[in-house]
């Protein structure tokens, strides 16, 4: 069941004769006595019906309190961790940056994203509105000059959140997979070619997919040959120049290099980040 759902959104035309249009972002809105500004709130992160009226913002509150925190300090990583499903909402910033959907929160606008919390759970992000994209609408093309893969207008996400060594990785692995999954011409063809076969099945007559298949494909071969080259590794363990020790010491601190695609590495059949 969901606890809380708050929609991102611009601030459309708020101020009158201004054509004011702040985006939706994940920062402290105070007053001068240090309270949260519940109504400034409202506007960018407004609640969505869940049970019944429900004007309690603590929990988003606290979301945002835990963003901001230092980012290099032991705290952020614990707070943050703990009410952020962190790895699932850079799936979804990969994906939108994936397809060039700029009209949304964590990439160019503050908008086009829900986030929810379900009960006992963390906060989750979820997408809708997805018709910025080249597919609908092509405002990028798939070889970008500029690294748009990390142009984010929050800049709580921007400086803090995709610094995270932790969180930045999750984000590279979500490249690599979709790069490497389902933009690959064998997994997405197929199911272009099966949409386009009903269509016109329905006595309609669409447009070519072959443009699409080609930005696709253009896409990935950028990533794969501009950004993913940036953060390769291979798998090595660098401590004691990678070969076998023991010690009698109960804390060891293990260092090397890992592929982006490794997720969590096994120790004593325990899993660590």
């Amino acid at each position: 069941m969901v606890n809380n759902g708050d929609k991102s959104g611009d601030w459309f035309g708020i101020v009158i004769e201004t054509n004011d249009n702040s985006k939706a972002q994940m920062v402290q809105y105070l007053t001068t006595g240090g309270e949260k500004k519940k109504g400034r709130y409202r506007w960018s992160w407004r609640k969505e019906s869940v049970k019944t009226f429900d004007d309690d913002y603590s929990n988003l509150f606290s979301m945002v309190d835990a963003q901001n925190l230092d980012h290099t300090t032991q705290e952020y990583a614990a707070q943050v961790t703990a009410l952020v499903d962190w790895d699932e909402w850079m799936q979804v910033f990969a994906l939108r940056h994936m397809i060039c959907d700029w009209d949304s929160y964590g990439f160019v606008k503050g908008k086009n994203m829900s986030i929810y919390k379900p009960d006992g759970d963390r906060w989750r992000m979820i997408m809708w509105d997805i018709d910025h994209n080249p597919f609908a609408n092509s405002h990028w093309s798939p070889n970008v000059n500029t690294n748009n893969l990390f142009q984010i207008d929050c800049p709580t996400m921007r400086n803090k959140f995709f610094q995270h060594p932790l969180f930045r990785r999750a984000y590279w692995r979500h490249l690599w997979e979709l790069t490497y999954g389902p933009t690959m011409a064998a997994n997405c063809g197929p199911i272009i070619d099966e949409r386009e076969a009903a269509i016109i099945a329905e006595g309609f007559a669409p447009a070519s997919t072959t443009a699409m298949k080609t930005w696709i494909a253009d896409r990935r071969t950028y990533i794969i040959t501009q950004h993913l080259p940036t953060v390769a590794a291979s798998f090595v363990i660098t401590t004691n120049g990678g070969g076998n020790f023991s010690t009698a010491n109960p804390i060891v601190s293990l260092s090397g290099t890992a592929p982006v695609q490794v997720a969590k590495i096994l120790v004593n059949g325990l899993e660590h980040e």
